[in-house]
C-alpha cells in the first residue's frame, strides 16, 4: 500500500514538473505560487492518474497509452488552457488557422503533451517503483471522482464568464478525447524488459526529436499548405516509431534512456527560447535527476537483466 501511495503521489506531481516547469512555460517562481501549483497538480496529475488507471485496466502497450494521451493533449491545450483558438499559438503564429481553431497546433499540442505530461511520466513512474507497475493504484470509485473533477474543472475553465467561445466545441473536444480513449483498446502490445546494449544511441534519438520541432516549426513560415505539414507531423511520428521499434527500443529501460533524452532536449531547448537564469537553474536541477535514471537504469541492467525480481525472466507486461 505504502508503494502505492508513492507511486500516485509521484505521477501527480512529475507530470506537471516535467511539462510545466523543465519547459520553462512555467518558470519556479510562478510555478511555486501555491494556488498555481495546486491547480497545475490538479490539470495535469489528476488526468494523468485516470489514464493510467485505463492503461492498467485496459492492458494498454506503449503505443495504446500515447493514443489515450493524445485526449489529455484537447483536454489541456482545448479545454482548459484554450490555445487551440489562438491564431498567435506558441511557435505556430499566423499559419492553419481555420473555423476558429489553430490546426498546425492541434495535433502538436496533442502529441507533445501525450508524451511529456502522459505516457513519460507513467513510465518514469513505473520505473521507479516496478513492484506496483502492473497493479492498479486507485479504486473504480476513485477514479469516477476524478473524472469528474477533470470533468467540473473543464467546464468551470471554459466557459469563464471572461472567455466567449463557442459552446459546440466544448462537446466535440470531450467527444474526441472518448473517441481516443476507445480508439487506444486496440493497442495492447505489453512491455518488455531487456536489456539495452546502446545507452547512447537511445538517449540521443531522444534528445534529438527536439530538431523535429525545429522542422515543423519552419515549415509553418513557408507558408505550403496545411496538409502537408500535417504530412510531415505524422510521417515524422510514425519514422520515429519504426525506429525505435527496429531498435527494440519500446522496452525498459530504453525507454527511459529515450525519453530521459527527450525531456533533456526540450529543457535545453527551453534555456535557449527563455534566456532566463531561473530557467536554466531549473533545467540543470531536473536534469541532475533525468541522468540520475539513466545511471540507475544501467545498475539495474547489470545487477539483474532490468527484470524485475517479482517478474518471469520471458514475461512480456501491460503497460
Amino acid at each position: 500500500m505504502r508503494q502505492k501511495i508513492k507511486a500516485v503521489i509521484a505521477l501527480g506531481l512529475l507530470s506537471p514538473v516535467l511539462a510545466e516547469l523543465l519547459s520553462g512555460s512555467a518558470p519556479a517562481s510562478v510555478f511555486f505560487d501555491p494556488f498555481f501549483f495546486v491547480l497545475q497538480v490538479v490539470s495535469y496529475g489528476i488526468p494523468a492518474l485516470i489514464m493510467r488507471e485505463l492503461a492498467v485496466k485496459w492492458k494498454l502497450g506503449v503505443s495504446g497509452l500515447f493514443v489515450l494521451g493524445l485526449g489529455y493533449g484537447i483536454f489541456n491545450e482545448g479545454l482548459l488552457a484554450n490555445t487551440f483558438f489562438s491564431e498567435d499559438a506558441s511557435f505556430f503564429k499566423g499559419y492553419g488557422f481555420y473555423l476558429g481553431l489553430n490546426l498546425a497546433w492541434v495535433p502538436f499540442a496533442a502529441i507533445w503533451h501525450s508524451l511529456h505530461a502522459i505516457l513519460y511520466p507513467t513510465m518514469l513512474v513505473h520505473f521507479l517503483y516496478p513492484d506496483v507497475a502492473q497493479q492498479r493504484w486507485l479504486s473504480g470509485r476513485m477514479v469516477k471522482l476524478l473524472f469528474v473533477i477533470a470533468l467540473l474543472e473543464s467546464g468551470l475553465l471554459y466557459f469563464a464568464p471572461h472567455k466567449n467561445f463557442q459552446g459546440t466545441y466544448f462537446f466535440v473536444f470531450w467527444l474526441a478525447i472518448f473517441i481516443l480513449a476507445f480508439l487506444s483498446k486496440r493497442f495492447t502490445a505489453p512491455v518488455e524488459y531487456k536489456s539495452l546494449t546502446s545507452y547512447k544511441g537511445a538517449f540521443f534519438l531522444g534528445f534529438f526529436t527536439v530538431p523535429l520541432y525545429v522542422i515543423l516549426i519552419a515549415l509553418t513560415k513557408t507558408q505550403l499548405p496545411l496538409f502537408i505539414y500535417w504530412i510531415v507531423l505524422i510521417g515524422l511520428v510514425l519514422v520515429l516509431w519504426r525506429r525505435l521499434k527496429k531498435k527494440e527500443w519500446v522496452t525498459v529501460p530504453a525507454l527511459i534512456v529515450f525519453l530521459s533524452g527527450d525531456y533533456i532536449g526540450n529543457g535545453i531547448f527551453a534555456v535557449l527560447g527563455r534566456r532566463s537564469f531561473e530557467v536554466l537553474l531549473t533545467s540543470i536541477a531536473i536534469t541532475s535527476f533525468l541522468l540520475y535514471l539513466v545511471r540507475k537504469s544501467r545498475l539495474r541492467t547489470a545487477a539483474s537483466n532490468v527484470i524485475p525480481p517479482s517478474i518471469d525472466r520471458d514475461a512480456s507486461l501491460p503497460l
